[in-house]
């Protein structure tokens, strides 16, 4: 399993583990967890950790979640993350702060942008591993890719966002590849 889906697969149990449940035949359980896994696929470990946490504080020790219940907590964190990290990169884009208060920002701004980018670079090496067979960079790497064959991949063929150039996309790529592998 790969790390990702290990670390969500952990946070689930843990989750879970707050709750009773029936004693189920492990076929069962494993089931149940890949439903999970599918369901939550989309999330970072980050955000399905969030989501969990949201899940805890603010419902009762009788009330068990659902993955639908995690997926769309889920989805309001990553929604939430996604927008202040598109303001904080418009702020900087702009050209720096107007007030005292802006320039706090600065710093949050300068990670929003860097996160950004590793996302934008996870999304291209990700087409790069579909167009090659696998469901993500992920797989890819596990089945034995080799970093520079997606670097060159990605910079044979790499379309980003208007004003994205090919050596944005690589060097973007390369630090979603780097975060991956430092897991």
């Amino acid at each position: 399993m790969p790390r990702r889906q290990a670390s969500i697969a952990a946070l689930i149990a843990r989750l879970l583990s707050h709750y009773w449940t029936a004693d189920d035949p492990p076929a069962i359980r494993r089931a149940q967890a890949e439903d999970w896994l599918e369901d939550l696929a989309e999330f970072t470990p980050e955000i399905v950790a969030e989501a969990c946490r949201e899940w805890r504080q603010n419902h009762g020790r009788r009330e068990q979640p659902a993955p639908a219940d995690i997926r769309k907590l889920a989805t309001v964190e990553k929604r939430e993350r996604d927008d202040r990290a598109r303001r904080a990169a418009q702020m900087v884009y702009r050209g720096g702060c107007g007030s005292a208060l802006d320039a706090e920002r600065i710093p949050f701004a300068k990670v929003a942008v860097h996160q950004e980018q590793q996302r934008e670079g996870r999304a291209i090496s990700d087409e790069f591993a579909r167009r090659n067979g696998y469901p993500d960079i992920d797989a890819y790497l596990d089945a034995g890719g080799r970093y520079a064959d997606v670097v060159r991949g990605i910079a044979t063929t790499a379309r980003g966002p208007a004003g994205f150039s090919t050596v944005d996309a690589a060097s973007s790529a390369i630090a979603a590849i780097e975060l991956t592998a430092r897991g």
